[in-house]
């Protein structure tokens, strides 16, 4: 067995469970959620804009799950202020524009992060 946990503390492997849940003053709404059970994962993307609804499931959500939490590098040890200004530069919303926001990230480790605006 193959224990890097070390080395990969603040990368995608870290994160057992990620859920980010935007709702925006304009009514448009995203929704993601991650899963990692023991190297089985399962990702799932949702969008609401006033043109209709787009849910994105399998590799192609995982994908885009996988690329925002490796540019945002969430760690239990960061602040629930750091980790939303890291998750909205990437998702590329201003806070102003944000109704309701909630993330919760479970990690490998145990630790939990929760961020509610």
């Amino acid at each position: 067995m193959n224990d890097r946990t070390n080395e990969t503390a603040g990368t995608i492997e870290n994160i057992q469970e990620f859920e980010l849940e935007i709702d925006l003053v304009n009514n448009e709404e995203l929704e993601m959620e991650y899963k990692n059970n023991g190297g089985s994962t399962t990702a799932e993307v949702e969008r609401k804009t006033n043109d209709g609804k787009e849910e994105i499931k399998g590799d192609q959500a995982l994908t885009e799950i996988e690329d925002l939490l490796q540019q945002v590098a969430l760690q239990p040890d960061i602040t629930s202020e750091e980790a939303l200004e890291q998750v909205l530069a990437s998702v590329n919303i201003a806070k102003e524009d944000i109704r309701k926001l909630e993330l919760e990230v479970d990690f490998t480790t145990g630790g939990k992060l929760k961020a509610n605006l």
